[in-house]
């Protein structure tokens, strides 16, 4: 039996994901409830579900690049299509 390797993980996200996590933690902080109760929350997500996809978010490079949008006060979607994100 193997035991599993100590790798990194890498998180691929969807562009529709990441803007979803970048606009309810620029509304929202780190309420969930109030993120549950957001209106793009479209797919009634409850707020285990939206707490899990903001921990994969933040651990992957595009926290990083929310980040920089945010520091240089561009918008994600922006910071995204000049990566070829999307």
């Amino acid at each position: 039996m193997k035991t599993p390797s100590n790798r990194e993980r890498l998180y691929k996200l969807l562009p529709k994901d990441i803007i979803f996590c970048s606009g309810l933690l620029d509304s929202h902080g780190e309420d969930y409830a109030a993120m549950v109760a957001d209106p793009r929350n479209v797919y009634k997500e409850n707020a285990r579900s939206i707490q899990r996809k903001m921990r994969i978010f933040k651990e992957s490079p595009h926290y990083q690049t929310y980040l920089r949008a945010k520091e240089e006060g561009r918008p994600i979607e922006e910071v995204l299509a000049d990566e070829g994100e999307m």
